[in-house]
Parts: C-alpha cells; structure tokens; sequence
C-alpha cells in the first residue's frame, strides 16, 4: 500500500523561498539504512525531474511503523 499527500504550502528553507519539499515515508517494514539510501536518491532525483526541486532543497523522514499502529477499513495491519 502506498498513500501520498501533497500539501501546496508555503516553506521556507534557510530562510528562502525557492522551491522547497518535505516528505514523510512511513513504512510497515522494509526501511533500512540502505533503503532509505536508495529511496532518498530516487525521489530527490524525482523530484527534481517532475517539479524541479534541487535535491539540496529536499527533505525526507523516514519511519518504520508497527503494523497493529497503522489503522486501514476498519482495523489495522498487524
């Protein structure tokens, strides 16, 4: 499963407000330092490309979740 939300906000990075981005990934498993290596890459270089964000201007969370901490139709996943 993959949820993303986009906020059209105003952000200020370094106290300039070129365009900026914040993500939050938050993942049932899966998360690793190398992971979150090569997921860092891919959506800064992603980013770039589509919406024209310097990677130097992106910033990203990662999360590990317990699966009975995440609620979906009714219940949860664990």
């Amino acid at each position: 499963y993959v949820m993303i939300t986009i906020t059209n906000t105003a952000m200020l990075m370094g106290g300039a407000e070129e365009p900026t981005a914040y993500a939050d990934i938050r993942s049932i498993g899966g998360l690793s330092g190398a992971v979150n290596r090569k997921l860092s890459e891919r959506i800064a270089n992603l980013l770039k490309e589509q919406l024209g964000i310097p990677p130097d201007r992106i910033y990203l969370g990662f999360t590990s979740v317990n699966a009975e901490n995440w609620g979906w139709n009714g219940g949860t996943f664990g």
